[in-house]
């Protein structure tokens, strides 16, 4: 599984760094869009759903803040993440997720 992983990662380097090698104006692509990278879980052996990994590539046009790293101290659900990359994509979303998933609330640290 280790192996598994290491090759994805690796996949996903490229294709981040393919987005940043097209010039787009006076930015790149991948300045202008964004990749959002998850795991369903945080660790298989165990399937646990604490720490689980989100990475995102790209500013979706400064929609998003960039170089930084947000980690959970509570029990947060991973959707307040997909919540605002919708926003940022520009989708009006004022909710997303069900049942305990659900949310209103986008990162706050994340969004511009």
């Amino acid at each position: 599984m280790h192996d598994i992983t290491l090759q994805i990662m690796d996949q996903l380097a490229v294709l981040i760094e393919a987005l940043r090698a097209v010039p787009e104006g006076d930015a790149t692509l991948l300045d202008h869009c964004v990749v959002m990278a998850v795991s369903e879980v945080s660790l298989g052996r165990t399937h646990s759903l604490d720490d689980m990994p989100i990475l995102l590539a790209g500013s979706c046009g400064g929609a998003l803040k960039t170089d930084l790293h947000l980690r959970s101290t509570g029990q947060e659900s991973t959707n307040r993440a997909h919540l605002s990359v919708m926003r940022a994509l520009g989708i009006p979303a004022v909710s997303f997720g069900e049942d305990d998933g659900y949310t209103e609330d986008g990162l706050s640290g994340l969004e511009v």
